[in-house]
């Protein structure tokens, strides 16, 4: 899947959600996921196999990694 479709679901999908982190805790968030050993090309969490960037964004989700969020 090329960059650009999966930064469109991903943006369909958060238009659903309701219970969203302000852009200041993505942001934190989006630094942690980056420096992760579990991390897959950039975009997918190797323990939970979601896209980090819809994950990120979600206020009632954790790291899998336990990493502080």
């Amino acid at each position: 899947m090329e960059e650009r479709e999966i930064q469109q679901l991903i943006a369909e999908q958060l238009a659903l959600e309701t219970d969203q982190v302000s852009e200041g805790e993505a942001a934190s968030r989006l630094a942690v996921c980056e420096s992760c050993d579990h991390l897959i090309d950039a975009h997918t969490c190797g323990l939970c196999g979601c896209y980090i960037h819809f994950r990120i964004r979600l206020a009632s989700k954790t790291c899998p990694a336990n990493k502080g969020w």
